[in-house]
């Protein structure tokens, strides 16, 4: 699975210069629990970054 692209059209933030970009990925049934488990990986990334400023 390439971890550089993200599943759906959802907007990726380029590193360096604030180039917006959007990847499409097709995910079959059989990638699914692979692409779940490295979405959950950067929820957890993403809530623990903005968990300071949640409180």
């Amino acid at each position: 699975m390439n971890t550089h692209a993200s599943a759906g059209a959802s907007p990726n933030m380029m590193q360096g210069r604030p180039y917006n970009q959007s990847v499409r990925i097709k995910v079959t049934p059989a990638d699914e629990l692979a692409v779940r488990a490295w979405l959950s990986g950067c929820a957890e990334t993403m809530r623990a970054m903005w968990e300071p400023f949640l409180d």
